[in-house]
C-alpha cells in the first residue's frame, strides 16, 4: 500500500516540475553581434509597403496644426492666457486672450462651441510663491 501512495506522490512531483519548467520557460539572451533588420525607405514610389503596389501611407501627415486666434494683440504673450476650443465641426482653436477678459470670453460663448482647456499665463506659472 505504502509503494502505491509512494509511487503517486513522485508521479506529481515529476509532473509538478514539469509543469513548473513549461511555465517558467528561460529564455536565453545572445550576446555578440546580430544580424541587422534593413531599414525600409518611405518614398511614393516604394513597394516594399504594400506587396500589390502603392503606398499605403498617407503622403502628407493627418494631424492639422492647432488654428491661434490672438485677441489680445496690444498685451504681450508672456501675460496672455490660452483657451482651447472645440468647434461644432470638430476643429480646434486656440485664443490668446489677457486673463481679465477670459471669463467674459468664455461667457459668451457659442452653445456648439466647448471649452476644452484653459492654459494659464507664463507670468503666473512662472511665479513664485
Amino acid at each position: 500500500m505504502k509503494q502505491k501512495y509512494l509511487l503517486a506522490l513522485s508521479g506529481m512531483i515529476v509532473i509538478g516540475v514539469v509543469l513548473v519548467l513549461v511555465l517558467t520557460q528561460v529564455r536565453s539572451v545572445r550576446s555578440g553581434p546580430q544580424a541587422s533588420t534593413p531599414t525600409p525607405t518611405y518614398s511614393p514610389n516604394t513597394s516594399q509597403l504594400n506587396p500589390n503596389g502603392g503606398n499605403v501611407l498617407p503622403v502628407m501627415p493627418s494631424v492639422v496644426p492647432l488654428k491661434e486666434t490672438d485677441l489680445s494683440p496690444d498685451v504681450d504673450d508672456y501675460y496672455k492666457g490660452t483657451l482651447i476650443i472645440r468647434h461644432a465641426d470638430g476643429s480646434e482653436e486656440a485664443f490668446l486672450i489677457a486673463p481679465d477678459l477670459i471669463d467674459q470670453f468664455i461667457s459668451q460663448l457659442p452653445k456648439e462651441d466647448k471649452l476644452v482647456q484653459i492654459i494659464s499665463p507664463a507670468s503666473i506659472e512662472n511665479a513664485h510663491p
